[in-house]
């Protein structure tokens, strides 16, 4: 008599572990792809964020290229800042230090 509460109690374990393996198989099923999805589209936009960083990157060199050139076009016009005055002798670091 025991024996049969035990055995029945071993297969009412056993049924319940079947089921709740079957729950969870049903939820990775339906989690695994959802997961797949999620990195899919983190690796799209993370390779978005590397493709507009490039684009901002050569944008600002092409900019600062004109920004060259048009300040060599303008080295040929005379300056009309003061040029600062020379610095007196004596206030001019030694040479023996």
């Amino acid at each position: 008599m025991t024996n049969l509460k035990i055995l029945d109690s071993i297969e009412h374990l056993l049924t319940d572990l079947t089921k709740s393996i079957s729950n969870l198989l049903w939820w990775a099923k339906l989690f695994i792809p959802i997961l797949a999805v999620s990195m899919a589209l983190l690796v799209i936009v993370l390779i978005l964020i590397c493709v507009i960083q490039i684009y901002v990157s050569q944008t600002k060199d092409r900019q600062f290229a004109n920004l060259l050139e048009k300040r060599d076009q303008h080295d040929d016009e005379i300056d009309d800042y003061p040029t600062p005055p020379p610095i007196p002798h004596s206030l001019q670091p030694s040479k023996n230090a």
